[in-house]
């Protein structure tokens, strides 16, 4: 098994707009369409679609005994990917995020649960799903799930296999991540944003990025997250390491290519594209800048179509430089 994601799956409903809406404020849009959505899924699918074997990874995940659910589960098999951590409640409803897509390509996301609120460590510990983890190259996890579960998913497949590379990508941000993360976590990936939030740093800039970066490595002792990586939209990425947990740091800055403003259609679900990239080829022992690079690639097309599953390019859509490592 090469990647294994944890995370949520909703249903996105996607409103196109010229602008976001002030507060209190009602805005016509030009469309309306619905898609799959949710950044454990996303990520599995984008993973799933780089891979000649879809079934080489694998989700876990909660969904609704509803037609959103039961539409997801259809994809997913269409899809062929590793099915055997999708649990069903009746608790909750399958989780649904509201988007607002501006005719420049930028969104607000806001993200109801429901379902995958529910997923339990127990959930974590019955054998089909410690089965699946322990098998894993690649764990990936967010914190759209209660961060206690992302963090029980790291611990049992460390367990299992401690060579196994742990991908924690903390979005949404909290004020401060729960203590074991850092332990537990083999790259850190995350946005500006979060990245401003958990460092407590500006992070606008690349000289700002760089220093945030830093700043995570060694957000508790000398070196627990091995390597981090702050994703900077049309700037690409900035990808930290420090080799043995005691060396210097060595930050690079990895560009994305340039895509001309007319080609640009929605960017929803653009790191997560990037995240589901990079864990294929961790997973097919590409070291961290050169990941980088093909991931941002990756997700670069992602920005050209509508939606964030439904923009995900496969193996054959991409330049042999990147199918090649893959």
């Amino acid at each position: 098994m090469d990647v294994v994601v944890v995370g949520g799956a909703n249903m996105d409903l996607v409103s196109f707009v010229p602008r976001l809406p002030h507060l209190g404020e009602t805005l016509l849009g030009h469309s309306f369409m619905t898609c799959h959505g949710g950044k454990g899924a996303n990520q599995a699918v984008q993973a799933a679609k780089l891979v000649k074997d879809a079934s080489a990874v694998g989700v876990i995940a909660k969904l609704g005994d509803d037609a959103n659910g039961k539409e997801i589960r259809e994809s997913w098999e269409r899809i062929g990917m590793d099915r055997s951590g999708v649990l069903t409640t009746t608790e909750s409803h399958t989780a649904v995020a509201p988007i607002c897509v501006t005719d420049d390509g930028a969104n607000a996301i806001v993200v109801v649960p429901g379902a995958a609120a529910l997923l339990s460590i127990e959930d974590l510990h019955t054998p089909p799903i410690k089965q699946l983890l322990a098998q894993a190259k690649v764990v990936v996890g967010q914190l759209e799930i209660p961060p206690e579960i992302t963090l029980e998913a790291f611990k049992i497949a460390r367990a299992s296999n401690p060579s196994v590379t742990t991908i924690l990508n903390a979005a949404p941000a909290p004020e401060k991540l729960l203590e074991g993360f850092f332990a537990n976590t083999t790259l850190l990936c995350v946005n500006q944003e979060e990245a401003a939030t958990l460092s407590r740093l500006p992070c606008s800039i690349l000289a700002e990025a760089k220093e945030a970066c830093e700043a995570l490595l060694d957000a508790e002792g000398p070196c627990p997250t091995m390597q981090v990586v702050i994703t900077l939209g049309k700037d690409g990425c900035m990808a930290a390491e420090r080799f043995n947990g005691t060396g210097p740091i060595l930050t690079t800055h990895v560009a994305t290519p340039k895509i001309p403003p007319e080609q640009i259609v929605d960017t929803t679900g653009a790191g997560d594209s990037f995240v589901g990239a990079l864990a294929v080829l961790i997973a097919r022992g590409a070291k961290l800048v050169d990941a980088c690079e093909k991931a941002c690639v990756v997700a670069g097309e992602s920005v050209k179509s509508k939606g964030a599953q439904g923009g995900y390019v496969g193996r054959d859509q991409l330049p042999a430089s990147v199918t090649n490592a893959l």
